[in-house]
């Protein structure tokens, strides 16, 4: 079975029900192990926090959590974050540390990451973007 860990902005374009990305996401429930991330789902309630109704829409955030396999941050990738931050840094190349938390997690669990943000993850070596 084909593993996917869904981003932010993609989970925020099926809150807003747009049908291409709904449709997208219906077809992938049907043939993938759906996941998210703890830093995706902090952004995501953030974001909640901040609407005009933050209780039902952290509910609907929840609800579709229940959903999908919340993958662990483990000291693997913590450590993992920090050699590769290190690196970046010593050679002067820009590299988000969300990016870098939500790409390394999705990759040492064995999923691919589906983003529409494909140039934040291109430092992480090896990172496995989904393409239908």
């Amino acid at each position: 079975m084909e593993k996917v860990c869904l981003d932010t902005d993609i989970i925020i374009e099926y809150l807003l029900n747009k049908q291409e990305t709904v449709q997208r996401i219906a077809a992938l429930e049907k043939k993938a192990d759906i996941a998210v991330t703890p830093l995706v789902l902090f952004e995501l309630f953030s974001i909640a926090e901040a609407s005009e109704k933050p209780e039902e829409n952290k509910k609907i955030i929840a609800a579709l959590a229940r959903r999908m396999t919340v993958l662990e941050l483990g000291l693997d990738v913590c450590a993992e974050a920090a050699r590769l931050f290190a690196e970046a840094q010593k050679a002067k190349k820009k590299i988000e540390l969300r990016d870098l938390f939500v790409g390394l997690v999705t990759m040492q669990r064995g999923y691919t990451l589906f983003t529409m943000n494909q140039e934040g993850y291109q430092e992480i070596p090896g990172m496995k973007l989904y393409k239908e």
